[in-house]
Protein backbone atom coordinates (compact mmCIF):
# COMPACT_ATOMS: atom_id res chain seq x y z
CA UNK A 1 0.00 0.00 0.00
CA UNK A 2 1.35 3.42 -0.71
CA UNK A 3 2.77 5.66 2.27
CA UNK A 4 1.38 9.04 2.58
CA UNK A 5 4.26 11.51 3.63
CA UNK A 6 4.06 13.38 6.78
CA UNK A 7 3.94 17.24 6.08
CA UNK A 8 6.36 19.16 7.49
CA UNK A 9 5.42 22.23 6.86
CA UNK A 10 1.78 22.11 8.39
CA UNK A 11 0.76 24.80 11.03
CA UNK A 12 -0.69 22.54 13.53
CA UNK A 13 1.11 20.56 16.18
CA UNK A 14 -1.49 19.07 18.80
CA UNK A 15 -4.14 16.51 18.34
CA UNK A 16 -7.26 17.68 17.50
CA UNK A 17 -5.80 21.22 16.84
CA UNK A 18 -6.84 21.22 12.97
CA UNK A 19 -10.84 21.06 13.57
CA UNK A 20 -10.05 24.40 15.83
CA UNK A 21 -7.82 26.52 13.58
CA UNK A 22 -10.17 25.30 10.43
CA UNK A 23 -13.15 27.25 12.62
CA UNK A 24 -10.74 30.08 13.09
CA UNK A 25 -9.53 30.62 9.16
CA UNK A 26 -13.46 30.03 8.24
CA UNK A 27 -13.95 32.65 10.30
CA UNK A 28 -11.01 35.00 10.09
CA UNK A 29 -13.24 38.45 10.84
CA UNK A 30 -14.74 36.83 14.10
CA UNK A 31 -12.72 38.09 16.88
CA UNK A 32 -13.79 35.37 19.45
CA UNK A 33 -13.12 32.64 17.46
CA UNK A 34 -9.54 33.36 17.87
CA UNK A 35 -10.14 34.04 21.58
CA UNK A 36 -12.10 30.07 21.88
CA UNK A 37 -8.70 28.80 20.00
CA UNK A 38 -6.22 30.60 22.48
CA UNK A 39 -8.38 29.08 25.26
CA UNK A 40 -8.07 25.40 23.74
CA UNK A 41 -4.48 25.95 23.36
CA UNK A 42 -3.83 27.52 26.95
CA UNK A 43 -5.58 24.43 28.29
CA UNK A 44 -2.61 22.35 26.94
CA UNK A 45 -0.51 24.36 28.22
CA UNK A 46 0.80 25.84 25.01
CA UNK A 47 2.16 28.77 24.78
CA UNK A 48 0.24 30.04 21.87
CA UNK A 49 -2.39 30.24 23.54
CA UNK A 50 -1.75 33.17 25.52
CA UNK A 51 0.31 34.65 23.07
CA UNK A 52 -3.08 34.80 20.74
CA UNK A 53 -4.88 36.12 23.43
CA UNK A 54 -2.42 38.94 24.19
CA UNK A 55 -2.72 39.61 20.15
CA UNK A 56 -6.40 40.15 20.77
CA UNK A 57 -6.11 41.98 23.47
CA UNK A 58 -3.82 44.87 22.10
CA UNK A 59 -5.81 44.65 18.39
CA UNK A 60 -9.07 45.31 20.45
CA UNK A 61 -7.54 47.49 22.90
CA UNK A 62 -5.15 49.28 20.60
CA UNK A 63 -2.31 48.69 22.84
CA UNK A 64 1.40 47.00 22.02
CA UNK A 65 1.06 43.87 19.99
CA UNK A 66 3.30 40.94 21.78
CA UNK A 67 6.98 40.14 20.01
CA UNK A 68 6.43 36.78 17.66
CA UNK A 69 9.66 35.73 18.98
CA UNK A 70 9.58 32.01 19.28
CA UNK A 71 6.72 31.52 17.84
CA UNK A 72 6.07 29.72 14.71
CA UNK A 73 5.45 32.54 11.85
CA UNK A 74 3.52 29.63 9.42
CA UNK A 75 1.39 29.53 12.51
CA UNK A 76 0.57 33.41 13.07
CA UNK A 77 0.00 33.53 8.98
CA UNK A 78 -2.74 31.18 9.08
CA UNK A 79 -4.26 32.27 12.23
CA UNK A 80 -4.58 35.58 10.99
CA UNK A 81 -1.93 36.56 13.50
CA UNK A 82 0.21 37.66 10.55
CA UNK A 83 -2.23 39.81 8.83
CA UNK A 84 -3.34 41.72 11.94
CA UNK A 85 0.08 42.81 12.71
CA UNK A 86 0.47 44.36 9.43
CA UNK A 87 -2.96 46.56 9.84
CA UNK A 88 -1.96 47.39 13.14
CA UNK A 89 1.36 48.70 12.14
CA UNK A 90 -0.25 50.38 8.69
CA UNK A 91 -2.51 52.32 10.91
CA UNK A 92 -5.50 50.54 9.81
CA UNK A 93 -6.60 47.50 12.74
CA UNK A 94 -10.01 49.40 12.36
CA UNK A 95 -10.95 47.60 9.43
CA UNK A 96 -9.94 44.32 10.10
CA UNK A 97 -13.21 42.81 10.06
CA UNK A 98 -13.83 44.29 6.50
CA UNK A 99 -10.47 43.08 5.58
CA UNK A 100 -10.34 39.48 6.94
CA UNK A 101 -13.79 38.51 5.87
CA UNK A 102 -12.18 38.24 2.14
CA UNK A 103 -9.51 35.99 2.96
CA UNK A 104 -9.26 32.28 2.22
CA UNK A 105 -7.11 29.36 3.02
CA UNK A 106 -4.81 28.22 0.10
CA UNK A 107 -1.71 26.19 -0.92
CA UNK A 108 1.11 27.39 -2.75
CA UNK A 109 2.71 24.57 -4.99
CA UNK A 110 6.44 24.44 -5.34
CA UNK A 111 7.23 22.03 -8.20
CA UNK A 112 11.26 20.30 -8.11
CA UNK A 113 12.42 18.00 -10.62
CA UNK A 114 12.75 14.30 -9.99
CA UNK A 115 12.84 10.96 -10.88
CA UNK A 116 9.60 8.33 -11.61
CA UNK A 117 11.79 5.94 -9.42
CA UNK A 118 12.27 8.39 -6.40
CA UNK A 119 8.83 9.41 -6.27
CA UNK A 120 6.77 6.55 -4.74
CA UNK A 121 3.45 4.77 -5.90
CA UNK A 122 0.93 7.23 -4.77
CA UNK A 123 2.81 10.17 -4.38
CA UNK A 124 1.42 14.07 -4.75
CA UNK A 125 3.51 14.51 -7.92
CA UNK A 126 3.33 16.62 -11.36
CA UNK A 127 3.94 15.28 -14.52
CA UNK A 128 5.31 12.68 -15.38
CA UNK A 129 2.87 9.31 -15.57
CA UNK A 130 0.10 9.06 -13.56
CA UNK A 131 -0.81 5.79 -10.96
CA UNK A 132 -4.10 4.29 -11.41
CA UNK A 133 -5.56 1.29 -10.36
CA UNK A 134 -4.05 -1.93 -12.22
CA UNK A 135 -6.21 -2.28 -15.27
CA UNK A 136 -7.86 0.72 -15.43
CA UNK A 137 -7.77 1.92 -18.82
CA UNK A 138 -5.99 5.63 -20.07
CA UNK A 139 -8.25 8.83 -19.67
CA UNK A 140 -9.85 9.74 -22.88
CA UNK A 141 -11.54 12.74 -23.98
CA UNK A 142 -12.66 13.56 -28.08
CA UNK A 143 -11.50 10.41 -29.12
CA UNK A 144 -7.49 10.78 -28.21
CA UNK A 145 -5.49 9.88 -24.58
CA UNK A 146 -5.96 12.55 -22.44
CA UNK A 147 -2.69 14.36 -21.20
CA UNK A 148 -1.88 13.86 -17.14
CA UNK A 149 -1.02 17.18 -14.96
CA UNK A 150 -0.96 16.29 -11.43
CA UNK A 151 -2.19 13.41 -8.78
CA UNK A 152 -2.53 14.60 -5.06
CA UNK A 153 -2.54 12.47 -1.97
CA UNK A 154 -5.45 13.03 -0.27
CA UNK A 155 -4.25 11.86 3.46
CA UNK A 156 -1.33 13.74 2.69
CA UNK A 157 -3.23 17.29 1.51
CA UNK A 158 -6.01 17.01 4.47
CA UNK A 159 -2.97 17.32 6.80
CA UNK A 160 -3.71 21.14 6.10
CA UNK A 161 -6.40 23.69 6.84
CA UNK A 162 -7.09 24.31 2.62
CA UNK A 163 -7.04 20.60 2.17
CA UNK A 164 -10.19 20.11 4.80
CA UNK A 165 -12.55 20.67 2.01
CA UNK A 166 -11.58 17.51 0.16
CA UNK A 167 -11.91 13.78 0.76
CA UNK A 168 -9.64 12.65 3.37
CA UNK A 169 -8.12 9.56 1.62
CA UNK A 170 -7.40 8.53 -1.84
CA UNK A 171 -5.87 9.94 -4.99
CA UNK A 172 -7.01 12.71 -6.83
CA UNK A 173 -5.79 13.07 -10.30
CA UNK A 174 -5.98 16.00 -13.07
CA UNK A 175 -6.01 15.03 -17.00
CA UNK A 176 -6.85 17.76 -20.06
CA UNK A 177 -6.91 17.45 -23.57
CA UNK A 178 -5.39 20.13 -25.39
CA UNK A 179 -5.85 20.99 -29.23
CA UNK A 180 -2.82 20.93 -31.23
CA UNK A 181 -3.54 24.30 -32.48
CA UNK A 182 -2.22 28.32 -32.23
CA UNK A 183 -4.80 28.40 -29.45
CA UNK A 184 -4.37 25.38 -27.18
CA UNK A 185 -7.44 26.10 -25.36
CA UNK A 186 -8.66 23.03 -23.18
CA UNK A 187 -10.89 20.81 -25.13
CA UNK A 188 -11.64 18.25 -22.25
CA UNK A 189 -11.03 17.97 -18.58
CA UNK A 190 -11.20 14.96 -16.33
CA UNK A 191 -10.59 14.48 -12.44
CA UNK A 192 -10.36 11.01 -11.23
CA UNK A 193 -10.94 10.30 -7.50
CA UNK A 194 -9.41 7.01 -6.88
CA UNK A 195 -10.40 5.89 -3.32
CA UNK A 196 -7.85 3.57 -2.29
CA UNK A 197 -4.07 3.88 -2.98
CA UNK A 198 -4.17 -0.14 -2.60
CA UNK A 199 -3.39 -1.92 -5.95
CA UNK A 200 -2.34 1.40 -7.80
CA UNK A 201 0.57 0.96 -10.75
CA UNK A 202 2.53 3.83 -12.20
CA UNK A 203 0.76 3.47 -15.82
CA UNK A 204 2.44 3.99 -19.49
CA UNK A 205 0.79 5.95 -22.12
CA UNK A 206 -0.57 4.58 -24.65
CA UNK A 207 0.76 4.89 -28.42
CA UNK A 208 -1.23 7.83 -29.19
CA UNK A 209 -0.53 9.89 -26.37
CA UNK A 210 0.76 13.62 -27.90
CA UNK A 211 1.16 16.39 -25.32
CA UNK A 212 -0.60 19.98 -26.45
CA UNK A 213 3.32 20.87 -27.70
CA UNK A 214 4.79 17.72 -28.55
CA UNK A 215 6.82 17.80 -25.56
CA UNK A 216 6.43 14.85 -22.52
CA UNK A 217 6.30 16.65 -19.06
CA UNK A 218 8.96 15.84 -16.60
CA UNK A 219 8.58 14.10 -12.81
CA UNK A 220 8.44 16.55 -10.38
CA UNK A 221 7.91 16.20 -6.13
CA UNK A 222 6.33 18.65 -4.86
CA UNK A 223 6.78 20.92 -1.80
CA UNK A 224 3.28 22.57 -0.04
CA UNK A 225 3.01 25.64 1.83
CA UNK A 226 0.11 27.00 3.71
CA UNK A 227 -1.00 30.76 3.00
CA UNK A 228 -4.07 32.98 3.29
CA UNK A 229 -5.29 34.68 0.03
CA UNK A 230 -7.40 37.41 0.05
CA UNK A 231 -9.68 38.64 -3.20
CA UNK A 232 -8.68 40.90 -5.56
CA UNK A 233 -11.41 43.35 -5.07
CA UNK A 234 -11.66 44.09 -1.39
CA UNK A 235 -15.52 45.27 -1.59
CA UNK A 236 -17.55 48.81 -2.01
CA UNK A 237 -16.88 49.79 1.88
CA UNK A 238 -13.74 50.70 0.36
CA UNK A 239 -14.61 53.70 -1.52
CA UNK A 240 -14.91 56.30 1.46
CA UNK A 241 -11.54 55.53 3.02
CA UNK A 242 -9.53 57.89 1.52
CA UNK A 243 -6.01 57.76 2.47
CA UNK A 244 -6.54 54.27 4.41
CA UNK A 245 -8.17 52.61 1.55
CA UNK A 246 -4.57 52.71 -0.24
CA UNK A 247 -2.98 51.18 2.95
CA UNK A 248 -5.24 48.65 2.99
CA UNK A 249 -4.56 47.96 -0.55
CA UNK A 250 -0.57 47.40 -0.22
CA UNK A 251 -1.25 44.90 2.27
CA UNK A 252 -3.55 43.12 -0.65
CA UNK A 253 -1.33 43.30 -2.90
CA UNK A 254 1.53 41.81 -0.64
CA UNK A 255 -0.86 39.13 -0.30
CA UNK A 256 -1.73 37.99 -3.51
CA UNK A 257 1.63 38.90 -4.69
CA UNK A 258 3.06 36.00 -2.63
CA UNK A 259 0.13 33.12 -4.00
CA UNK A 260 0.42 34.40 -7.35
CA UNK A 261 4.03 34.12 -7.37
CA UNK A 262 4.25 30.53 -6.16
CA UNK A 263 4.44 28.02 -8.95
CA UNK A 264 0.81 26.68 -9.01
CA UNK A 265 -2.11 26.91 -6.52
CA UNK A 266 -5.04 24.67 -4.52
CA UNK A 267 -7.81 26.61 -3.41
CA UNK A 268 -8.13 30.29 -2.40
CA UNK A 269 -8.87 33.33 -4.66
CA UNK A 270 -8.83 33.65 -8.58
CA UNK A 271 -5.80 35.98 -9.73
CA UNK A 272 -5.50 36.56 -13.25
CA UNK A 273 -2.91 37.94 -14.69
CA UNK A 274 -4.29 39.30 -18.63
CA UNK A 275 -8.28 39.30 -17.90
CA UNK A 276 -9.80 42.32 -16.93
CA UNK A 277 -12.38 40.26 -15.29
CA UNK A 278 -13.24 37.23 -13.15
CA UNK A 279 -13.10 34.46 -15.28
CA UNK A 280 -15.17 32.16 -13.10
CA UNK A 281 -18.02 30.23 -14.71
CA UNK A 282 -20.94 31.77 -12.18
CA UNK A 283 -21.25 32.61 -8.50
CA UNK A 284 -21.84 28.84 -7.41
CA UNK A 285 -18.52 27.53 -8.56
CA UNK A 286 -15.06 28.34 -6.59
CA UNK A 287 -11.09 28.10 -7.97
CA UNK A 288 -9.95 24.48 -7.21
CA UNK A 289 -6.46 24.82 -8.90
CA UNK A 290 -4.51 26.80 -11.21
CA UNK A 291 -1.82 25.40 -13.00
CA UNK A 292 1.04 27.77 -13.96
CA UNK A 293 3.14 27.61 -17.00
CA UNK A 294 6.11 25.88 -15.90
CA UNK A 295 9.49 24.78 -17.61
CA UNK A 296 10.45 22.25 -15.51
CA UNK A 297 7.31 20.32 -16.72
CA UNK A 298 7.77 21.61 -20.18
CA UNK A 299 4.35 23.08 -19.55
CA UNK A 300 3.16 26.46 -21.63
CA UNK A 301 -0.25 27.44 -21.56
CA UNK A 302 -1.99 30.24 -23.22
CA UNK A 303 0.43 32.84 -24.23
CA UNK A 304 3.23 31.32 -21.56
CA UNK A 305 0.32 31.84 -18.59
CA UNK A 306 -2.52 30.20 -16.31
CA UNK A 307 -4.58 26.98 -16.81
CA UNK A 308 -7.54 27.86 -14.10
CA UNK A 309 -10.18 25.31 -12.86
CA UNK A 310 -12.88 25.41 -10.87
CA UNK A 311 -15.46 23.38 -9.32
CA UNK A 312 -19.03 24.04 -8.28
CA UNK A 313 -19.55 24.33 -4.63
CA UNK A 314 -22.17 22.10 -3.83
CA UNK A 315 -20.31 19.45 -6.15
CA UNK A 316 -16.69 19.59 -3.78
CA UNK A 317 -18.97 19.55 -0.36
CA UNK A 318 -20.46 16.10 -1.91
CA UNK A 319 -16.88 14.80 -3.52
CA UNK A 320 -18.19 15.11 -6.74
CA UNK A 321 -15.38 15.66 -9.27
CA UNK A 322 -16.93 14.77 -13.16
CA UNK A 323 -18.38 18.43 -13.37
CA UNK A 324 -15.57 20.18 -13.49
CA UNK A 325 -14.88 23.25 -15.90
CA UNK A 326 -11.25 24.64 -17.21
CA UNK A 327 -10.40 27.89 -18.94
CA UNK A 328 -6.75 28.77 -20.43
CA UNK A 329 -5.89 32.53 -19.37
Amino acid sequence: MAKTRKLSGTVTSLPGELPMLVSVVANLADDNHKLVYADWLEERNDPRGPHLRAIMQAVQNGGKLPSSQGISPAWEEMCGAALLRRLHKAGVIQHRVQFLARTRPALALETKLSSEKSLHIGCTKFGGNPDLPKGTPWPRGHGDALEFLAQFDLAEIHQTVAGQALPAKGLLSFFIHRKHTDDPEPGGVQIIHTRSLTKLTRQTPPEDYVQGFAKRSRPCRVIITELLDIAERLGSWMKELGETAVELRKIKNDVVERIRSSDHQLFGHTHVCVLAENPSPGPEWQPLIRFTSDSKLNWCWQDDHWLLWFIKTANLERATFTDTEALDV
